[in-house]
C-alpha cells in the first residue's frame, strides 16, 4: 500500500514537472522558411532589418529578395549578378549560375541602373515559365531580385537528360491537328522546354500558332500536354 501511494505522487510530480516546462505555442520551433532567411541573412552579411525576402511556399526558394544586397562595384553587371548567385546557388538549387542561367534580356533605366533577366537551363534546354530577373542601380548594387527558379532539377531526372523523340517539325504537325481551324500567317514557331509539374520533369515544345494560341506536345510521347492558365509563360 506505501509502495503504491508513493508511485501515485512520483507519477503526479513527473506530471506536473512535465507540463511546467512543455514549450508554449509562442515559443515554438522556427519554421523551414524563418531558418533559411536566418542562414541568407548571414550569408550576405546583412541585418535582418536591411533585408526583406519571400519563399515561394511550393518550391522552397526565394521569390523575392529586397535590400541593398551587395556593396557598390565597377564590375560588369553581369559579373555582379553571377558573383551574387555564386553564393546563393543553394538557397536556389542551382549547381553552377553560368551554366544555369542564361542571360534573356537587359534593359538599361533612364536613372543609370539596369534591370537583367535570367532563364533557368536544365542540359542547356530552358525550363518553361522559370525566370530570375535582377535590378541594379547604376553604382552596381543590386536591390531587387524576383522570379522562379525550379531546384535541383537534375536530381528529378537522375541527373541524364531526356532526348527528344518527336522532332520540331513534327511537334508542329500535331499541335496544328489539335485546333480545329489554326489561323497564323507565318506557321508554327516551335520552342523546346522542360517542364516540370506535379513533382516530374518532361520534356516539352511549345508550339505557337498565331492568333489561334499556343499547343504544347510531349517530346518523347507526342501527346498533347495541357498546361493551366496560371501556369503558361508571357508570350
Amino acid at each position: 500500500m506505501i509502495i503504491k501511494t508513493m508511485l501515485a505522487k512520483i507519477i503526479l510530480i513527473f506530471a506536473l514537472l512535465t507540463t511546467a516546462y512543455s514549450p508554449s505555442l509562442g515559443n515554438a520551433e522556427p519554421n523551414a522558411s524563418e531558418l533559411k532567411s536566418k542562414s541568407l541573412f548571414g550569408k550576405l552579411k546583412l541585418q535582418n532589418k536591411d533585408i526583406t525576402i519571400k519563399w515561394n511556399s511550393t518550391l522552397g526558394t526565394p521569390s523575392l529578395i529586397e535590400g541593398n544586397l551587395t556593396s557598390p562595384s565597377r564590375h560588369s553587371s553581369l559579373w555582379i549578378v553571377y558573383g551574387f548567385m555564386q553564393k546563393m546557388r543553394t538557397y536556389y538549387g542551382l549547381r553552377d549560375p553560368k551554366s544555369n542561367l542564361v542571360l534573356e534580356d537587359m534593359m538599361h533605366n533612364f536613372d543609370g541602373g539596369v534591370t537583367i533577366r535570367f532563364t533557368q537551363l536544365l542540359f542547356n534546354v530552358p525550363v518553361y515559365n522559370a525566370s530570375l530577373t535582377f535590378e541594379l542601380d547604376k553604382e552596381g548594387v543590386i536591390h531587387t531580385v524576383h522570379g522562379t527558379i525550379y531546384p535541383q532539377l537534375e536530381r528529378t531526372l537522375y541527373n541524364l537528360p531526356i532526348y527528344p523523340v518527336v522532332s520540331p517539325n513534327q511537334a508542329a504537325q500535331i499541335a496544328t491537328r489539335a485546333l480545329a481551324h489554326p489561323s497564323t500567317l507565318t506557321g508554327p514557331v516551335v520552342k523546346p522546354y522542360y517542364l516540370f509539374t506535379q513533382g516530374n520533369t518532361q520534356r516539352i515544345y511549345e508550339v505557337s500558332l498565331g492568333e489561334s494560341g499556343r499547343v504544347w506536345v510531349h517530346a518523347v510521347l507526342g501527346h498533347i500536354v495541357p498546361i493551366e492558365k496560371s501556369q503558361q509563360s508571357v508570350s
